[in-house]
């Protein structure tokens, strides 16, 4: 009997220390699940936040979906711009001959005055008005 007994006890220790171990067991999955959840529930709030976000954005997106059609004419323009941008080099000895031609209209003005009729073919001088009949040319340069 004292054998039965010794089993029995035995038993009993088994089975409450199996009973320990699962309570414990229990509670630490119990605590994993409410983990996860906390988790969940943050991930959840961030995908509301994004999706809060995302939505303030669309009538931006559709802002920028309307300035397709004008930056495609700017685009256009690449050819058109690109022949301006290759006038720099003209245009800057154009520019340069500006003290030349200064100087030529003040030449010039200075023989109008003189009494060179620019009418008249190069070379012809025509009479003298007295200083008093002389006009100034209608044009100058500058």
């Amino acid at each position: 009997m004292f054998s039965i007994s010794l089993c029995v006890v035995l038993a009993l220790v088994l089975v409450s220390g199996t009973v320990c171990s699962f309570k414990k067991v229990v509670r630490q999955n119990t605590d994993a699940v409410n983990h996860s959840s906390d988790v969940i529930a943050k991930n959840t709030q961030a995908v509301d936040s994004s999706t809060t976000g995302m939505t303030l954005r669309v009538p931006a997106l559709k802002g920028v979906q309307e300035l397709e059609q004008p930056m495609r004419q700017v685009a256009a323009l690449d050819p058109t711009l690109r022949s301006v941008a290759a006038l720099d080099q003209p245009m800057s000895r154009v520019a340069a001959l500006d003290p030349s031609m200064r100087a030529l209209a003040k030449y010039t003005n200075t023989l109008d005055g003189a009494g060179w009729n620019r009418a008249q073919p190069r070379g012809h001088r025509v009479a003298r008005r007295p200083h008093a009949a002389r006009r100034r040319p209608a044009y100058q340069y500058g």
